[in-house]
């Protein structure tokens, strides 16, 4: 089970930290999950989003960044005003899952739990990280909404609010 609000505590600590790895994370997860198919509350990073956001505005390449940021909190806005949200700027939805990537997802995230039970200050969830951009699942247009949302297979993406 994600929580996300300990998720978003443990990013924005990891940004904080300068984790390179983290960044490309919490940004990911606003672009899928809250930018182009708004399965989550932006209130529920709101720590990752606030960093985000400090960590762009001293980037002299952040303006990326912090579009996505500001993506991010308008969806919140529309959110508070009670006005529907939908897919920004989203490409058409991708082909189904290829066969065992939900499993493979699955596996992943198991592996870092008990990583980060073991040890929680364990350079192992840098690593984690690391391990998914270095599978490709990062890269998948749906990757984090696929790690986040693998609901039917035993991962369950839990909000704050």
């Amino acid at each position: 089970m994600i929580h996300l609000p300990q998720l978003d505590a443990a990013l924005a600590k990891m940004i904080t930290a300068n984790r390179g790895a983290a960044t490309d994370m919490a940004a990911h997860l606003l672009q899928q999950l809250v930018i182009m198919e708004p399965v989550i509350n932006p209130n529920d990073l709101y720590n990752s989003l606030d960093v985000l956001s400090r960590l762009a505005a001293r980037m002299s390449n952040g303006a990326a960044l912090m579009q996505v940021v500001e993506q991010a909190r308008q969806v919140a806005r529309l959110r508070v005003a009670g006005k529907p949200v939908g897919r920004m700027g989203a490409p058409p939805k991708p082909s189904p899952d290829p066969p065992g990537l939900r499993d493979q997802v699955a596996a992943l995230l198991d592996e870092w739990a008990r990583s980060v039970d073991e040890n929680p200050l364990d350079k192992a969830q840098n690593a984690f990280i690391t391990q998914l951009r270095n599978t490709g699942l990062l890269k998948v247009l749906c990757g984090c909404a696929i790690v986040m949302c693998v609901c039917g297979g035993g991962v369950v993406c839990v909000g704050g609010g």
